[in-house]
């Protein structure tokens, strides 16, 4: 009950900071920050943003064949649209698409449910790990007198939690076993929790595949690095545009700080949250109300709704693709009737 009532409470407080940056703004300076914005340049992100988008397929697709899993790159695309089209209706920690994902795994590619879950869960290790490590790397290194850094208790609260954070993918990674062992210790007949125990037994076998191939695992993280660094650079291109000098590092805490920020599950893909602390810190860096709010609506719009338009097209294409597919199988039992 107190959860319900905090998420108001955070939701009102964020429609009101809302208001409050609208409602301060210059409208005449939002078009004309707008107009700064050229075409070449939002050409240029929306690359960016596909690079990305074939990245991420890339990286399932890789840990996949890691795990020992029948894998076709077409069909992932396709699961990774219609996960991606869950994650834009469901809360920011996207568990919507997570959960459509094990689904489509089962479904389209014949996976188990823990072989589902734990490609999930591996997925997710490597792409929260990155984020979290270049985030504590961002806040170490980003000269304090930009965003809120100066603030020394803030900061060593961030630290202190990215760090433990950091600590706990690399036992996940490193140390499976030591989670089918605490599990094991429970002696108990109890339904779930034995289904628990055989998960984290596949898991940790999966980790150990992986683990094994020790180029492949430095690839996977290198690659999760590649594609969250992909993201501040779109908005140091987007920043650019209003030809101020604006401190690179600053730039990179602000776009994965954003992120974090978003994954509080409030609105729907992390909307609302996610837009005003972009907003927030850009003017913290030195951008006007105008250009913070048409830098993070842009940069919103090409990462997020931008996607889920790609998606939908993905998704569609594929649809059509199956429905072929299946009419040219049933064409081709029903000639075969015909011949017999």
């Amino acid at each position: 009950m107190k959860n319900k009532w905090l998420k108001r409470i955070l939701i009102v407080t964020m429609v009101i900071l809302g208001i409050c940056l609208i409602a301060t703004s210059n409208f005449k300076e939002i078009i004309y920050s707008l107009r700064e914005i050229k075409p070449s340049i939002l050409f240029i992100i929306i690359f960016l943003q596909i690079i990305t988008e074939i990245l991420l397929i890339f990286q399932w697709y890789k840990i996949s064949k890691l795990m020992g899993l029948p894998v076709n790159f077409f069909k992932m695309m396709i699961i990774n649209a219609k996960g991606n089209i869950m994650d834009s209706v469901t809360p920011g920690a996207k568990v919507g698409g997570e959960f459509l994902r094990g689904l489509l795994f089962k479904e389209k590619l014949g996976y188990t449910t823990n072989q589902s879950i734990s490609l999930i869960a591996i997925q997710k290790i490597i792409s929260v790990g990155s984020l979290v490590t270049m985030g504590l790397l961002a806040l170490l290194f980003t000269p304090k007198d930009l965003l809120f850094l100066n603030n020394k208790g803030l900061k060593y609260v961030l630290v202190t939690v990215l760090s433990i954070l950091v600590l706990f993918f690399i036992t996940l990674i490193i140390y499976p076993k030591k989670i089918v062992d605490l599990f094991n210790r429970k002696k108990s007949n109890n339904k779930w929790l034995n289904m628990i125990k055989k998960w984290t037994y596949e898991f940790s076998e999966h980790i150990l595949k992986i683990q094994g191939n020790k180029k492949a695992l430095v690839f996977q993280f290198t690659l999760s690095t590649l594609i969250w660094m992909i993201f501040p650079i779109k908005l140091i291109i987007l920043v650019s545009t209003f030809g101020l000098k604006i401190n690179i590092l600053g730039l990179f805490a602000t776009t994965l700080i954003s992120y974090v920020i978003g994954m509080i599950p409030l609105l729907p893909g992390g909307l609302g949250s996610f837009e005003m602390t972009m907003s927030g810190l850009l003017i913290m860096m030195g951008l006007t109300t105008e250009q913070s709010l048409i830098t993070s609506v842009t940069f919103r719009f090409v990462t997020f709704w931008f996607v889920v338009l790609l998606s939908l097209l993905v998704s569609a294409v594929g649809s059509i693709r199956e429905r072929g597919k299946h009419e040219k199988e049933k064409t081709n039992k029903q000639m075969e009737r015909t011949t017999t």
